[in-house]
């Protein structure tokens, strides 16, 4: 089947995930599938092939609300270079009504929160904004930085992001470790990999943050598979 349950080894990654990401509580709250390279493409005619559009799921125990036309970011070009990308989906329905799901066959189901590949979890914004939203009334202890409105807007067309435009972030943060970029009103802007650690990531004209994806990009992509 192209979406199925998690195995042992995947189920490991992704609580270890949930723990450095500081939201290890909420897993097994909500059903995670995992969908291979093959259920998100149809390779016959080069494109995605929904076979229920009624199918829209809504998480509930985390609290946000699943956009329409979010649910994938990609179309794969190349289904070779990405057999090793497993997409795991965040399912709010019961383990019986998801088993139903997965004998239908269908194309997309639930909310994609981000990529197993090499036994390592990428998280994509769909997490981001999950983990943000459970630290909405608490301290933010993930690896985060915050920016100015200026660099905000730069962030959201793919830019990286100097050393002066960062107003704080995560105490604990190491180099070479992916973060979630944040605006001033503490809103997900997008996901970044830090070149320093610690306070370096406010050394002024240098690149300290590379943006490795953002809500411009990402929205602008989904649009786009839309209106195929």
């Amino acid at each position: 089947m192209p979406f199925r349950l998690l195995n042992h080894v995947e189920e490991t990654i992704l609580k270890r995930s949930f723990s450095i990401w500081g939201i290890f509580e909420l897993y097994g709250k909500e059903k995670l599938i995992i969908a291979t390279p093959s259920s998100t493409m149809d390779l016959k005619h080069g494109g995605l092939k929904i076979k229920n559009r009624g199918i829209q799921d809504r998480p509930q125990s985390f609290g946000i609300e699943v956009l329409t036309n979010v649910t994938n970011s990609e179309i794969f070009q190349n289904p070779v270079k990405e057999s090793n990308r497993l997409k795991v989906y965040l399912c709010s329905h019961s383990l019986e009504h998801v088993n139903h799901l997965m004998e239908s066959d269908p194309v997309l189901v639930g909310l994609q929160i981000g990529i197993i590949r090499n036994k390592k979890f990428s998280i994509g914004l769909n997490f981001a904004e999950i983990v943000l939203n459970y630290h909405k009334n608490r301290d933010l202890d993930f690896p985060y930085v915050i920016i100015n409105g200026k660099a905000a807007n730069l962030v959201c067309f793919g830019r990286d992001i100097m050393g002066n435009s960062v107003i704080s972030c995560y105490r604990k943060i190491k180099d070479n470790q992916i973060l979630i970029i944040l605006n001033e009103d503490r809103e997900v802007l997008g996901i970044g990999r830090s070149r320093f650690a610690g306070d370096l990531l406010y050394r002024p004209n240098v690149i300290t943050v590379d943006t490795i994806e953002d809500i411009g990009t990402f929205y602008l992509q989904n649009e786009n598979m839309s209106i195929r």
